[in-house]
């Protein structure tokens, strides 16, 4: 059984294998952050299996994430229009796995399932009677308690570099409720000291035409989000 201590190391080896296996450095001089971590600090199965990753340059991510958020709608009765209020919480749970090849080809897939509140409409203005009087008192709520969405959605991503100032990272996204799909071909050419960090994105999803945008974000790279 891989104790807690030893999956630390696992995980930092194979994090840096990566980068470090053009370099020819062997698996002992990888020296992640905090104390430094050799090959035979690991059990021998899982020391094999670090050597054997190592020889052919490949990394493999399995990833979850849990999201969860509470929020509070205010609105209004649509029959009555008393003004109510109700409070929900959303959540998120995704699964992800991710490879580098040896070749530094990447690729990744997720499925995530989502559980929201929406508002049920634009908020419109609502006016009553102000206490006596033919004074009114007006204010802007929305009409109807806020409905629940629930959605299963899939991504599947390829990175690669193809110069050294230009790179690519095709997504496709689909959305297992609606029955629809889309893609986005970001195509990285714009750097700053850290490296690719904007290009030219293209965008296309079932039912719309395609769309073009510049664009400036995270340093592109060979790891998972």
């Amino acid at each position: 059984m891989l104790t807690r201590y030893e999956r630390r190391l696992l995980n930092r080896q194979l994090l840096e294998l990566a980068s470090l296996k053009k370099s020819g450095d062997p698996v002992r001089s990888i020296s992640p952050v905090g104390p430094p971590c050799r090959a035979n600090a690991l059990a021998k199965p899982y020391r094999d299996k670090l050597v054997e990753l190592s020889r052919f340059g490949q990394a493999f991510w399995i990833g979850a994430r849990i999201k969860l958020g509470r929020a509070t709608f205010d609105f209004a009765d649509p029959e009555t229009l008393a003004a109510k209020s109700e409070s929900h919480t959303g959540a998120a749970i995704a699964g992800s796995v991710a490879l580098l090849t040896e070749s530094n080809h990447f690729f990744a897939a997720s499925v995530k399932r989502e559980i929201s509140y929406k508002r049920a409409g634009s908020p419109v203005d609502i006016c009553r009677p102000y206490e006596q009087g033919d004074a009114l008192t007006c204010a802007n709520v929305t009409i109807g308690a806020p409905a629940e969405r629930k959605r299963t959605l899939g991504r599947v991503e390829y990175r690669k570099h193809l110069a050294q100032k230009l790179a690519i990272g095709p997504i496709l996204h689909y959305d297992f409720n609606d029955k629809k799909s889309g893609i986005s071909l970001p195509v990285y050419f714009l750097s700053s000291k850290d490296g690719l960090t904007g290009g030219m994105n293209v965008v296309w999803a079932q039912g719309k035409k395609f769309s073009a945008a510049l664009f400036v974000g995270n340093v592109f790279s060979l790891k998972p989000d």
